[in-house]
């Protein structure tokens, strides 16, 4: 929660877990530094966290854990060179014992260059 030993910087960081698409998700607990663990998933579509004491810090593995088992993989074969970015909108509809929701969310992706 603290960084203390990094060999990167924090914009550095958030510019690559940006560009390989990958959310950085935080606990913090003790003394962390809450602004920054909080910047780091905020800008990169993580999510932070705080666990003042033990059980609320397994309660939050369990709880992360379980957002990670639902999530659900979307590809496709990019083939258009000529446009550098793409803008992806997903829509979901689910019903479970609370009740039917929708959720959309847009998100817009630079194609990997291999």
């Amino acid at each position: 929660g603290i960084d203390n030993e990094s060999t990167i910087t924090l914009p550095d960081l958030i510019t690559a877990s940006l560009n390989k698409q990958i959310p950085l998700y935080t606990l913090g607990f003790g003394s962390a530094d809450e602004y920054l663990l909080n910047a780091m998933s905020t800008q990169t579509g993580g999510r932070y966290y705080y666990a003042p004491d033990i059980s609320t810090l397994q309660n939050l593995f369990s709880l992360i854990s379980g957002q990670l088992k639902n999530l659900y993989r979307v590809s496709w074969v990019y083939d258009n060179p000529a446009c550098p970015q793409v803008l992806m909108i997903v829509e979901v509809n689910y019903t479970c014992k609370n009740g039917s929701f929708t959720a959309k969310t847009e998100k817009i992706f630079s194609p990997l260059v291999k």
